[in-house]
């Protein structure tokens, strides 16, 4: 089986590059990778489904990383137990159950025998945002639809992380749905309710499509070099 493994991940990369959807089909993509190598090639594949060429970096980073899989072992995510248990009076009874892993890692099997290899628990690490949108609504103008550009340089590679703060000239519930140019792309979201809580006399620093930049000191007006916002709703 180690040497069907073998030759499955060994051909694997080339076929994430030749764009073969059918790997993700193939019976041996859930039988001789872990949950984290397929994890890799999953994403791969659904990010070509999103346009990401292989060439991105991200991309080039999901094939590297399946180039350095092993091919003499295969993982298990889960044991098959089948035993007999004896009582003190001499009674048998039979007993199946599955077990998996403790821990974060992966349990391997190869012709020499087993292998766990443990990988640090998942953290959560939110990322920062690199520019904050301020949508300041009017209640008494109803149904209203509003857009905004930004143009923010994103480096090669990495993500655009950008907040949306809406405010109101009042207190107001407020029903909502976004849409999102990008290239040639567009995405929606699903539609959700907003509770807008605004104080009578509470000050609004900035306008509608107002963009906050983050610096030392805290979230600044763009081409505002005195205004730092620290508490605007």
């Amino acid at each position: 089986m180690c040497l069907k493994s073998g030759a499955f991940v060994k051909v694997l990369p080339e076929r994430m590059l030749r764009k073969d959807y059918g790997v993700l089909n193939d019976n041996r993509f859930q039988d001789f990778l872990g949950g984290h190598e397929r994890w890799h090639v999953q994403e791969y594949f659904d990010d070509l489904r999103r346009g990401d060429d292989p060439t991105r970096p991200r991309q080039q980073w999901h094939i590297e990383y399946v180039s350095t899989l092993p091919q003499d072992k295969i993982p298990i995510d889960r044991i098959e137990l089948d035993y007999i248990l004896k009582d003190v009076d001499g009674h048998r009874t039979g007993k199946k159950q599955q077990v998996s892993p403790d821990g974060y890692g992966q349990l391997w099997v190869s012709a020499t025998g087993f292998e766990f290899e443990e990988r640090p628990s998942p953290q959560p690490a939110p990322f920062a945002a690199t520019v904050r949108f301020m949508v300041v609504l009017k209640t008494a103008e109803g149904l209203v639809e509003r857009k905004y550009s930004a143009s923010v340089k994103t480096p090669p590679g990495d993500a655009e992380r950008f907040q949306i703060t809406v405010t109101a000239d009042r207190s107001c519930f407020v029903s909502a749905v976004f849409q999102f140019y990008f290239d040639n792309q567009v995405l929606y979201s699903k539609p959700f309710d907003l509770a807008v809580w605004r104080p009578r006399g509470t000050p609004i620093l900035g306008e509608d499509g107002s963009q906050f930049v983050p610096t030392a000191d805290g979230w600044r007006l763009a081409g505002d070099a005195g205004l730092v916002e620290k508490s605007v709703w």
